[in-house]
Order: C-alpha cells, then sequence, then structure tokens
C-alpha cells in the first residue's frame, strides 16, 4: 500500500513524515529528492542557474533555495519553466525509489505538489496535513526567513486549500500542536496496518 502524504507550505509535512519514518514506514521524500537533483556541480543545478541567474547560488556553489523561490514565483511563466527543468528528473528518481522500497508494512510518498503533478494516481490513498493560510504565513516566514509576501506566493502558486481537502481520504490538523497531530497520526498509522493485514490474510 501506498499512502500519498501532502499539504501546502509550512503545513508540517516534514514532522508528519518524520513521525512515520520512525515506526518502520518507508518515506519516499520528494524534497529530499529536490535537493539531491540539484546537489552542488550537477548538471541541473548548471541549468537552474543559466535560465534564473548566477545569483541563486552560494558562494560554495550550492543552491540558495530562498533567491530561487523569489525569483522562480514572480510569474507563473517562471513557475512553469522551474517544474519543467525539475520535474522529470524528480519524477524519475521518485519512482525508482518507490519501486525499490520494501513494501511492508506500507510506503509513504510525501510530495509538496502530490495533486498538481498528479502524483496521486501512484498511491492508494491520500492524506493531507492540513493548515490555514495564516499559518502558513506565520510558520513560513520565520522557517524559512523570507518575507510573507513571498510565501503567499507559494501559497497562490499551489493547488487551493479547499481543492486538496476535497481530494484527500483523510485529513490531520496542525493546528493544534505537535502532540494533537501525534495522536491523529497514531489513529491513522493504526488503521493503514490493519487494511494491510486484512489483504494479507
Amino acid at each position: 500500500m501506498i499512502i500519498g502524504l501532502t499539504g501546502g507550505i509550512a503545513s508540517g509535512k516534514t514532522l508528519c513524515s518524520d513521525w512515520f519514518a520512525a515506526r518502520s514506514v518507508t518515506v519516499i521524500d520528494a524534497d529530499i529528492i529536490a535537493r539531491e537533483v540539484v546537489a552542488s556541480g550537477s548538471p541541473l543545478l548548471q541549468e537552474l542557474a543559466d535560465v534564473f541567474g548566477r545569483d541563486i547560488l552560494t558562494a560554495d556553489g550550492d543552491l540558495n533555495r530562498g533567491v530561487l523561490r523569489v525569483r522562480a514565483f514572480v510569474n507563473d511563466a517562471a513557475r512553469n519553466r522551474l517544474n519543467a527543468i525539475m520535474q522529470p528528473a524528480i519524477h524519475s528518481r521518485l519512482l525508482q525509489q518507490l519501486q525499490a522500497a520494501p513494501p511492508k508494512p506500507y510506503r509513504l510518498l510525501s510530495a509538496p505538489l502530490l495533486l498538481e503533478n498528479e502524483l496521486d494516481v501512484l498511491c492508494d490513498l491520500v492524506l493531507v496535513v492540513d493548515v490555514s493560510a495564516a499559518t502558513q504565513l506565520s510558520r513560513g516566514s520565520q522557517r524559512d526567513r523570507q518575507r510573507r509576501d513571498a510565501i503567499a506566493a507559494i501559497i497562490a502558486a499551489q493547488i487551493s486549500r479547499e481543492e486538496r481537502l476535497r481530494r484527500a481520504n483523510f485529513i490531520v490538523n496542525n493546528e493544534s500542536g505537535i502532540p494533537a497531530t501525534y495522536r491523529q497520526l497514531a489513529a491513522l498509522h493504526q488503521r493503514f496496518l490493519g487494511w494491510v493485514q486484512q489483504h494479507d490474510s
């Protein structure tokens, strides 16, 4: 069984995926893959620098994600160009990791653009981590040290909260603190394990 995990920026996807990973669930994380494919010296990183400017690189030659975000989310054309460069490489490596991952107890595919990039077709169920836009702005600006208008531009570019929730099989509310979120995850984990056991019996 493959569970798709998604949510808007700064919703708490990593908090949730780390919880599942600590319980021996294999996590395939599109954010980690996205960092790997643009490692220092990689052809993709060079292509990004050619398109978006050399100042998206740090002094050490690594990707400055904050600068790239501002540059790429300035308009639809720039964002589409970024996706055209990044998504094929991410998708290819993601499929490789899914196929290689042990299927037990189940696999978790964590991707911020799970629905936008139609990765949900690879999943049996979709789990959405949900917070309000106000919480996204507050957490995102504190976590990433970016201006609130830059975070707002990313929120606007992603699928709407309403559409994300409509397409979810399960929703985790991450507004009420970590203990409350963990309790929701624990209940879902038991349900997922139960379904796997029923399928195997």
